[in-house]
């Protein structure tokens, strides 16, 4: 499979999925400028603060955050844009946050690894539960519905991300 073929065959989930992560993500970051965590909140995430986790245990803990994604297939991208929302929504208040307790430095070298290799995962895992809703759209224009080839395009797009948690569970746990 080849990661160009992929990119353009997806492209228009592929936008969706990572517009509506960057959006919230900047939405995130805003709203952060209003708020105030309560003191020691930063504490509990810990890739700040360097609490030791098996690569298993990040493997694992990341294909529970991506199962719903892809399962949103099933009602049409719904449950995907949720939690590309909330989730982007949290990163940019927790990086805008930190910026301002441990500085730039830091926070670049606890999500350098997130951003290489997680952030891709989740991006084409919300990607790949879209592919029924841009399945949906080309129906309403009077084409076909969900085809063998959209099938084939999320099954994809999934086991791409599967294979970049695998890779970040590794990376991050090191």
């Amino acid at each position: 499979m080849k990661a160009g073929n992929l990119l353009k065959k997806n492209f228009l989930s592929i936008v969706l999925s990572s517009s509506i992560y960057i959006v919230c993500f900047l939405g995130g970051s805003f709203v952060q400028h209003f708020i105030t965590l309560p003191e020691g909140a930063l504490a509990k995430v810990p890739a700040l603060y360097h609490q030791e986790i098996s690569a298993l245990g990040y493997i694992r803990h990341n294909l529970l955050v991506t199962l719903p994604l892809y399962l949103s297939f099933l009602l049409f991208g719904l449950i995907a844009i949720f939690i590309l929302a909330s989730n982007g929504f949290f990163l940019g208040a927790v990086v805008t946050s930190s910026l301002g307790e441990i500085g730039f430095a830091k926070v670049f070298l606890c999500l350098a690894p997130h951003g290489i290799f997680e952030l891709p995962a989740t991006i084409l895992a919300g990607a790949a539960g879209f592919k029924s809703l841009e399945a949906l759209i080309r129906h309403l224009r009077g084409g076909d519905f969900i085809n063998k080839g959209d099938i084939k395009e999320f099954f994809k797009l999934t086991f791409a991300s599967i294979a970049l948690i695998i890779i970040a569970g590794f990376v991050e746990a090191n």
